[in-house]
């Protein structure tokens, strides 16, 4: 790896590959946080008597629930993003989709 020197390029272009290798960390540290989250999902989900074979359907079902809360989000940004409002939506799927569910 290249020594940073006090010549004005080769310090720009030290600290870009700086800041290439810290963008790579983040994206990768965002895919770790990424399939944590939906192992997570998967458990509660799992815990809610889901169906495997209905995991994916389940996800994308939720992520609607999300998206099309939204709204409701930007107008009272002071709600949070709780425990209690994932096992809403969660029920929801539910409620929406019985035959996913074992009973």
């Amino acid at each position: 790896m290249k020594e940073c020197n006090n010549d004005s390029k080769d310090n720009m272009q030290c600290e870009n590959n700086e800041q290439i290798r810290d963008n790579k960390d983040l994206i990768e540290e965002i895919q770790d946080l990424e399939s944590q989250i939906l192992d997570m999902f998967e458990v509660a989900f799992h815990f809610a008597g889901l169906k495997e074979e209905y995991l994916q359907n389940a996800l994308e079902c939720y992520m609607q629930i999300m998206e099309s809360q939204d709204e409701l989000w930007e107008e009272q940004p002071q709600l949070e993003y709780t425990p209690q409002v994932i096992i809403a939506n969660i029920l929801q799927v539910k409620d929406k989709n019985p035959k996913w569910f074992s009973k």
